[in-house]
């Protein structure tokens, strides 16, 4: 795992090797879905930033949380108006 833009999140390195792993064990990674769970974004765009990056590496899903702290609450709510 790595610390990625102030986050506990895996990298689109990370990712990748994951999927190479999975790979090699299996002979294709096709139908085994990859999940980058982090936590939300600052900015709904920050994560439109990296989600190519992530993709390009093998994740299919990205599931954010948010831990109660200063100003939890709209980060949500932005994401949630963000629609993405």
């Amino acid at each position: 795992m790595s610390i990625v833009d102030q986050q506990f999140r895996p990298s689109a390195g990370d990712i990748g090797e994951v999927r190479a792993q999975v790979e090699a064990l299996r002979g294709s990674a096709d139908g085994y879905d990859l999940a980058v769970w982090a936590a939300v974004a600052k900015a709904p765009a920050d994560v439109d930033a990296a989600a190519g990056e992530y993709s390009d590496a093998g994740a299919t899903w990205w599931i954010e949380t948010a831990w109660p702290g200063p100003d939890w609450w709209p980060g949500i709510q932005a994401r949630v108006a963000a629609g993405r």
